[in-house]
């Protein structure tokens, strides 16, 4: 802890301390060359707790989890961070839009997120939809990462997973919204976290009308999460337990030479974890809301256009789906000028 002078006396070099169950006193008598040495170990402290809030380039590695390996700086408000896992790479491009001062600060802090795996139709889409996804992270001060590979097993779907994980582990978010490469911030004057209560672990869009606002059956290809709720490192880390224990399975079975005709679900995953808990305690941490905000292609912040519910194939509508993400970030950009421009700023 920082020591003030009240701490410390600096003509005497006396230490004091109060023991409050027994009103004692103790004087601890300190040589002055450990008097300042304590004084100038307090000073750094409080510099160093400074310039991490505050943010500087030299200490932005302080968002990036200590395992990573390298990092490569643009400059002051980018960075691009590599980590291999199963000899492939997974790469994430941070943009710290949080640093420019172009709108008013807003006392919560947000991530806006995308992740896709590497050379699949999902990787195209989230090369147009970033456009504006970007824009409305600079236009909000919010920091932007997009995640490039497969954190677990070969289904880029589980990377929501390991995005929660990162955020959270270097608590500097308060909430994170995470989108699929074929979700598209088409409002850029909406405030994300509007949507999502301090007292509530996350929002999504209810699949259903007619259930209830803490239902499991959510979409959680656009949802926003409190990284503060009580639960938060719980239910993050079950979901991580379930898409390890699954992706398991998936290889045994090849290994023994079954075939594995289920397709990986990071959804059905969430669901289930959600599941184990008690409608009393979902109460208090699932938002499901039944807006239009998420509202898949129709959506009035965030559009996801999803495939058909009939064909989980991902080149099914490809042409069709890319069409409508193009003319949806034209808009965007049309309609606020000049926010896609200099994104790299």
């Amino acid at each position: 802890s920082i020591l003030s002078k009240s701490d410390i006396c600096f003509t005497s070099y006396t230490m004091h301390a109060i023991i409050s169950k027994k009103n004692t006193r103790i004087s601890i008598r300190l040589s002055p060359i450990i008097a300042q040495i304590i004084v100038i170990i307090s000073f750094l402290s409080l510099y160093y707790n400074y310039r991490f809030l505050k943010g500087t380039s030299s200490e932005l590695d302080g968002r990036f989890p200590d395992e990573w390996a390298t990092a490569s700086w643009g400059d002051d408000h980018t960075a691009e961070w590599v980590k291999k896992i199963d000899g492939k790479s997974v790469v994430w491009h941070w943009h710290f839009y949080s640093k420019i001062k172009i709108k008013k600060q807003i006392s919560r802090t947000l991530l806006v997120a995308q992740y896709t795996g590497w050379d699949d139709v999902y990787f195209g889409f989230t090369d147009i939809t970033e456009v504006a996804n970007r824009a409305y992270a600079k236009r909000w001060n919010h920091d932007y990462v997009r995640m490039n590979g497969v954190a677990f097993g070969d289904f880029a779907g589980y990377n929501k997973a390991e995005v929660l994980r990162i955020a959270m582990k270097k608590k500097v978010y308060d909430a994170v919204i995470l989108l699929d490469a074929d979700a598209v911030i088409v409002d850029l004057d909406q405030n994300a976290l509007d949507l999502i209560p301090e007292s509530m672990l996350l929002t999504a869009h209810r699949v259903k009308r007619s259930d209830e606002s803490y239902t499991t059956n959510i979409n959680n290809g656009v949802t926003i999460w409190n990284l503060r709720h009580e639960n938060m490192s719980e239910v993050n880390g079950l979901w991580i337990d379930r898409i390890i224990k699954e992706d398991n399975l998936k290889k045994n079975r090849r290994k023994l030479g079954y075939g594995d005709r289920r397709y990986p679900s990071d959804q059905k995953e969430l669901h289930l974890v959600l599941g184990q808990y008690a409608d009393k305690d979902r109460e208090k941490m699932i938002n499901a809301i039944e807006t239009k905000h998420f509202f898949y292609s129709e959506g009035t912040f965030v559009k996801h256009v999803v495939r058909s519910e009939q064909n989980w194939d991902p080149s099914e509508g490809l042409l069709k789906r890319k069409k409508i993400l193009e003319d949806e970030v034209q808009k965007v950009c049309e309609k606020w000028k000049g926010a896609c421009e200099n994104l790299e700023v």
